[in-house]
Order: structure tokens, then C-alpha cells, then sequence
């Protein structure tokens, strides 16, 4: 009835008057037809069915969309099933429109909002209201129902959303591409920087705080360790290939997983390939002013990325761990507090290596001393006081590890060393090495 009202153009898509408004958007200005899942299935049917009016009722839905979205405001009819407030029959009227359209066929944001600057912001802003106005259950259904496919247009971002037709939902999203998030597109040229800071994580913080959604404390929570050590990294990204923009957190969630069982060698050498690409660029310029404790987060992340690879360097090329190592160490951000840890990873590939050992030794020794002169023995981490010293001994840099621990009964008498090998075994082997190498 509705496509042949529109054929004969008599079809009122604004009302003649405060008490008449147009057919269409007054019933479907009060209840989302989410509000019952099995309504989504009948409107994909029914336009299967008869393809000759899908054609014809999709283009209609759309255009009353765009006349209801800019709408100043919605006109009250006779028909009043339930009290609603004009902008949640507003949103609830575009949301049904938006259904019924996708029930004949995919529809993209450019479409929708063909006048805006930024269709896919716009988007976003009506996505927020719709999840407003409706109730819970149907926006459990919408969520259901409907994919989104992000890609580009001529003019920039595009969203393409479609309902789903499979039994178990739409699919899961395809990964966050940060280039498509920041508007990069492939021919920009910002693609050839080194990294950007892109947002703040204190903002995204409180917005999540003010918005009070469960979904959002679900998310921050999982995040909130890793926020709290050093937050920056959430908000620093740096490019990696044309494909591929990561933020500082996402490659040290990825590296720490990578390391997992069910991951192989080569995983986990393209997990710290990437990890020690992106922390090494993409922070502000150390010259720069910089905000309070923005330089400590910024070592704290380069630290965790070290222990990690500290545990994992056996698993790794000895090459590549002994380079990853010198990289980080003229890294502009790099600390007296990263010294220990450069060189245990770098002491492992020594060991594990007689050509890196051969060619590294001058490096080896650069940073001993750095670490004579720069720091104290931070002997608290008795793990890794006992490693570089078992391996300085084993690669014959006696005196550099006298240098930075002492002589070797006080170095072995220290208590938290002495706890340490009491807690790991292995390390009284290396112990053991060092008293049989020269005995």
C-alpha cells in the first residue's frame, strides 16, 4: 500500500497540520521494530519475496529517513499509543526507517547523511541515540541484526551497514584499523609519519566515567592496569605498513600473548618485530614539552616490553634479539633503568651465539659501563642481578662484572641474590658454570 501511495505521489511525508502527521512516521515513531526479533525476519522475507517492491519501498524508506533526521522537530498526532518525548520518536522513527530500508538491501552512511561533511560521524551520533531511546533487550536485537563493513570512499571514511541473515548473528567485526579510525585515507599522506598522538586517555577516561554505560566499565576495566602503568600508550600509534597502525598498548597486549604455547617462532618474531617498531617512534619528541609524568609512562612501557623479551629471548633469534636490544638502546626515551634489562637480552644472544657474541662484545662493555656510572645495583631484582652476572663471567667480561657487582663473595652473599637463587634453581646452575669456568 505504502509504494503505491507513492507511485500515485500521494503519500505525506510532512503533516498538513499539528494534529495529522505523516502515516508512515507516526507508526513508526513509537516502538523499534527490534522490539521483536522475529519482525526483522518477516521484512527480509517479504522483500525477497517480491524484489519489484523492495526496489521501490528501500529508495522510499530512505528518503523519509533523511526528511526525519532533519527534522526540527516532530509533530504530535492523534494517534498516541504511549507518552514519548519528541526526540526519542524522532530517533525511534529514523532507527525503524534505517530497518526497513536494510531489509531491501545494504545501505552506507554516505547514503544516509549525503549532506554531511562526515557521514560516518554522523552515524555515530545517531548510533548513540537510537541506543538512548530504545530499551535494552531491543538494542540486544539491533546489535544482532545488523553488520557494519567499514572501508573508503572517493571522499573519505564509509560505513556500510547491512542486516545479517545468519542464524548465529552477523560475524565479529573485523579488526580496529586505525588508519580508517583517524580518517588516513590509503593515499594520505600522513601514512609516511613516523607516529602520531592521536587523542588522550585521560579524556577517554572520563568520558566512559560520565557516560556510565556497562559496556564501557566492562571494557575499562579490562584496560585499567595497563591505563594505570602508562596510559600515553593507548593514545601513541605509529605505522608499521601501509595495512597495519598500531597503538603502543596494542602491540604490548599482542606481544605478551604472542608468547603463549599455542603460538610458533615466528609469531612471536613478528610480535616483538612490531612491538620494538612502535615503542621506538611513536612518542612526541623528547625536546618537546610534555605533561606531568608523560616521560615516566613512557619508559614504563619500554621496561614491560623489555621483561618481556628478557623471558622470551631464548625463544628468539639470537640476531635479532642482540639488534631489537642496540635499537632500544639509542632510543631517545631510553633510561639508566632500561640498562639492566638491554643487557641481559643481549647477553642471552651472546651466549646463544658465537658470531653475536664475537661482534657484540665492544657494546657489551659501552654499556657496562653506563650502568658503573649511571645507577646503583638494583639488586632488589635479584633475577636479573643473577643472570647478567652469570653471563658477563661466561663471556669472559670478568671485569665488567666486577665493576657493576662487586666482588663475587659479596655479590653472592647479598640477600636478595641469595633469595633469588633459592627461588630458581636454574639460576645456581648458571652459578655453578661461572665456579667451574674458573676453577
Amino acid at each position: 500500500m505504502i509504494t503505491a501511495r507513492e507511485s500515485a505521489a500521494s503519500l505525506s511525508l510532512r503533516p498538513t497540520s499539528t494534529t495529522d502527521d505523516g502515516l508512515l512516521t507516526t507508526l513508526l515513531s513509537y516502538a523499534p521494530l527490534t522490539d521483536r526479533g522475529a519482525v526483522l525476519q518477516f521484512l527480509q522475507s517479504a522483500a525477497t519475496r517480491s524484489r519489484e517492491d523492495g526496489h521501490r519501498f528501500g529508495p522510499l524508506c530512505m528518503r523519509i529517513f533523511r526528511a526525519v533526521v532533519e527534522m526540527a522537530e516532530m509533530p504530535v498526532a492523534s494517534y498516541r499509543p504511549r507518552h514519548l518525548i519528541a526526540a526519542d520518536r524522532q530517533a525511534v522513527c529514523a532507527l525503524n526507517l534505517l530497518l526497513l530500508t536494510m531489509a531491501c538491501r545494504p545501505v552506507t552512511a554516505g547514503q544516509l547523511f549525503p549532506d554531511s561533511d562526515d557521514p560516518v560521524d554522523e552515524w555515530r551520533r545517531w548510533i548513540e541515540r537510537w541506543q538512548a531511546a530504545v530499551g535494552s533487550d531491543s538494542w540486544g536485537t539491533f546489535n544482532q541484526a545488523v553488520m557494519p563493513e567499514r572501508g573508503w570512499s572517493a571522499e573519505g571514511r564509509e560505513l556500510t551497514v547491512r542486516l545479517c541473515d545468519s542464524a548465529g548473528g552477523p560475524p565479529l567485526p573485523a579488526p580496529i584499523d586505525a588508519y580508517w579510525t583517524h580518517s588516513m585515507p590509503p593515499a594520505s599522506t600522513a601514512r609516511d609519519y613516523l607516529g602520531f598522538r592521536l587523542g588522550d586517555d585521560l579524556d577517554a577516561r572520563r568520558t566512559y566515567s560520565l557516560r556510565c554505560h556497562p559496556i564501557d566499565d566492562v571494557v575499562m576495566h579490562a584496560a585499567e592496569p595497563m591505563l594505570n602503568a602508562f596510559g600515553p600508550a593507548m593514545s601513541h600509534f605509529a605505522p608499521v605498513t601501509p595495512d597495519d597502525f598500531p597503538s603502543a598498548a596494542h602491540v604490548l597486549a599482542a606481544t605478551w600473548l604472542a608468547s603463549g604455547p599455542e603460538h610458533d617462532g615466528d609469531a612471536l618474531t613478528a610480535a616483538y618485530r612490531r612491538a620494538v617498531h612502535v615503542l621506538t617512534r611513536c612518542w612526541a619528541p623528547r625536546r618537546l614539552p610534555q605533561s606531568p609524568g608523560y616521560e615516566r609512562a613512557v619508559a614504563s612501557s619500554m621496561t614491560t616490553l623489555l621483561r618481556l623479551l628478557s623471558r622470551d629471548a631464548s625463544r628468539l633469534s639470537p640476531v635479532d634479539v642482540d639488534r631489537w636490544a642496540i635499537e632500544i638502546t639509542f632510543w631517545e626515551y631510553a633510561q639508566a633503568d632500561h640498562l639492566m634489562w638491554i643487557l641481559d637480552c643481549r647477553l642471552t644472544a651472546a651466549l646463544a651465539d658465537t658470531i653475536v657474541r664475537d661482534t657484540g662484545r665492544p657494546g657489551l662493555r659501552d654499556i657496562c659501563r653506563k650502568i658503573g656510572k649511571q645507577m646503583p645495583v638494583r639488586r632488589g631484582e635479584g633475577e636479573l642481578a643473577v643472570r647478567v652476572w652469570a653471563g658477563l663471567h661466561l663471556i669472559a667480561l670478568n671485569t665488567e662484572a666486577r665493576g657493576i657487582f662487586g666482588d663475587r663473595e659479596s655479590f653472592l652473599a647479598d640477600r636478595s641474590v641469595a633469595a633469588a637463587l633459592r627461588r630458581d634453581p636454574r639460576l645456581g646452575l648458571q652459578v655453578d658454570a661461572v665456579f667451574r669456568r674458573h676453577a
